[in-house]
Order: structure tokens, then C-alpha cells, then sequence
């Protein structure tokens, strides 16, 4: 089949002449707090019709990747910048998920009083005509109090995600906040494995170090009625990593002390490959490797993927996995 890239701008289709001029296509999809990217180069030559227009920033676009009938629905990215250079003349657009408007950027001083992660994560994504996508795992965890002070909105949750072992990504006009390293969805369903053989890849590389080592890991929180600091601690024996922050509750400690250990039991091991494109991927996703080497085959989270299109037709993936922890 052939690779084929569709391109909307405010909702209205590109013209053969604009395909025609398109050099590359790169869309990065990143686990944790980081916002999926998308980035097109154009040949700004002008030509008998004449320029080729920038697209208005703050423009809407909408990605699909991968093969002519089917191309998979990549996201909606909200354009930041564009850049002219010469003296080849392009044109390089940069578009950042669309749900970072502005408002959720701007800092706040409030607090966050006796909340669940599921009624934080909805309020704020109410404020900005979002949707909430909270892991049932996380949806109840009671917050008996957090502070926000002159961050914004994105700030917050990301620091929020990190403290709760948890992965906080926008996009597509939702706020997603799911359990790092999970096996289900936000939605809670059970991820069905994308399986890859070494004819899918042109280049593959294994890496494991002795990052996830550690047999259990602690962290410390404020005992508000004694005022004295009390450890608690994930799984058992040593090495135990230990975790300097205080935490403002014993089940924010006992959150984020199984988030560390279960962190460093995903950086295990790590994989990389190259590919022919293989639009199915993406970030989170849950990757079986098979037929590779018997200390490598199993099942793996991918942490980042990039996909690229070039002008010439070319649809390449290159995705970078971790241990499933």
C-alpha cells in the first residue's frame, strides 16, 4: 500500500498544489507530561500561481498518517509558530496539541482542599471546555490537600501526575490522566498488545542497565497531629531508593513511593527500532516484541513515538519502548 499524508486547516483540505510542496511531515507522541508535537516543512519556492501561504497561527490542524484508503487520525495540533528561511525558501510550521490554549497557561495561586484526582482533573478541565479521561485506578484517590501557587494550570497537573505516579498528556480536547505504566487505558479497558517482529523494523537496539535494581522504595510525609516526618515504604529488602520531597499525606507518600519503584523497574530494560511507518503506535501503548532474542521478546510500553512522512512518499516510525513495570 502507499503511504499517504491528509492535512486540514481550519477544517478545510489542502490542495493537490500544497501536497505537491510538502517536504516532511513529523508528528512526536510522547508519554508522561510532555504535549504530542507536529511539525511540517514546505517548499516556499513561489511558482505560476504564486506564494505559498503560512498557515495563520493559532490555526487548527488536523494530522492523518499512514496508508492510502485507511490513514489512522493522528490528533488536532493548535499551529505555535512558523519560521521562513532561505535562500531555498520553506516554510517550517510548529503545532503543539490543540487543547494548549492560552488560559490553560496562565498561572493561578489557589488551593485544593479534601479532592479526588477525578474531581481536580474535571474542575480544571471544565474551566477550559475540556473533557476529563481519568484512570478508574486514580479517579478516587482522595488529595487531602495540594497547593497551586502561581503555577499554571498545566504546571499543576504535571507536578500533580508526577507525585501520583501517574501520566497527564492534553489532546483532542480531553484531559488525560492515566496510571504510568498501565495496562488499561484512561478508560479503564485493558490495552490490546501491537505485536512486532524483526521483519517489521530495519533497525532494533536493547539496552539493559541496573537502573531497576532497587527492591523496594520509600518516601516521607508530615504527620500533621504529631508534626513529626514518618517513612513509608514500597515493596521490600534492599536496595531501597529513597525519596527526599515530604509529602503532605501518608497516602500521597505511600502514591508516590510505588511510583518510584515501579518506575525503576520500567527502566530496566529499554528498546529502540526503526520501521517502516506504523501509524498504530503510539505513546503508552502496549508493544510485544517477538522473535528478537529470547532476553528481549516480551511486552513493552512505548515512551515515545515519531512519525515521519516525507514529500517524496516515505512514512517511517521510530518508536522508544520501556519495561512494563
Amino acid at each position: 500500500m502507499k503511504p499517504t499524508a491528509v492535512v486540514q486547516v481550519n477544517g478545510k483540505d489542502r490542495d493537490d498544489r500544497w501536497y505537491d510542496r510538502l517536504l516532511s511531515l513529523e508528528i512526536h507522541d510522547e508519554s508522561g507530561t510532555l504535549a504530542d508535537t507536529c511539525e511540517i516543512v514546505l517548499d516556499a519556492r513561489p511558482d505560476a500561481v504564486g506564494e505559498i501561504a503560512a498557515p495563520p497561527i493559532g490555526a487548527e490542524l488536523k494530522v492523518w498518517l499512514g496508508y492510502e484508503t485507511q490513514p489512522k487520525f493522528m490528533g488536532s495540533f493548535r499551529v505555535r509558530n512558523w519560521t521562513k528561511a532561505g535562500p531555498l525558501r520553506t516554510i517550517t510550521v510548529e503545532a503543539d496539541a490543540a487543547a494548549l490554549s492560552t488560559d490553560i497557561r496562565k498561572p493561578k495561586l489557589r488551593s485544593h482542599h479534601q479532592k479526588t484526582i477525578g474531581q481536580i482533573a474535571g474542575e480544571i478541565a471544565a474551566e477550559h471546555g475540556l473533557t476529563a479521561v481519568v484512570d478508574p485506578a486514580l479517579a478516587g484517590r482522595l488529595i487531602e490537600h495540594i497547593d497551586q501557587q502561581g503555577e499554571s494550570d498545566v504546571a499543576f497537573l504535571t507536578r500533580l501526575a508526577k507525585r501520583q505516579g501517574a501520566t497527564f498528556k492534553l489532546g483532542d480536547g480531553k484531559i488525560l490522566f492515566a496510571a504510568k505504566g498501565s495496562r488499561t487505558v484512561p478508560s479503564g479497558a485493558e490495552k490490546t498488545p501491537i505485536t512486532i517482529r524483526p521483519d517489521d523494523v530495519s533497525t532494533w537496539q536493547a539496552t539493559c542497565d541496573q537502573r531497576g535494581g532497587y527492591a523496594s522504595a520509600s518516601a516521607t510525609y508530615r504527620d500533621h497531629p504529631t508534626g513529626k516526618r514518618v517513612s513509608v515504604k514500597a515493596g521490600a529488602g534492599e536496595p531501597q531508593h529513597r525519596d527526599r520531597r515530604l509529602y503532605g499525606s501518608k497516602a500521597e507518600a505511600e502514591a508516590a513511593a510505588a511510583a518510584n519503584l515501579g518506575g525503576l523497574a520500567r527502566g530496566k530494560m529499554s528498546f529502540s527500532l526503526d520501521g517502516a511507518g506504523m501509524p498504530e503506535l503510539f505513546a503508552e501503548a502496549l508493544v510485544r516484541l517477538e522473535g528478537f532474542d529470547p532476553d528481549v521478546d516480551g511486552d513493552f510500553l512505548a515512551k515515545s513515538v515519531a512519525h515521519t512522512f516525507d514529500g517524496r512518499g516515505g512514512f517511517t516510525t521510530s518508536v522508544s519502548l520501556e519495561t512494563v513495570g
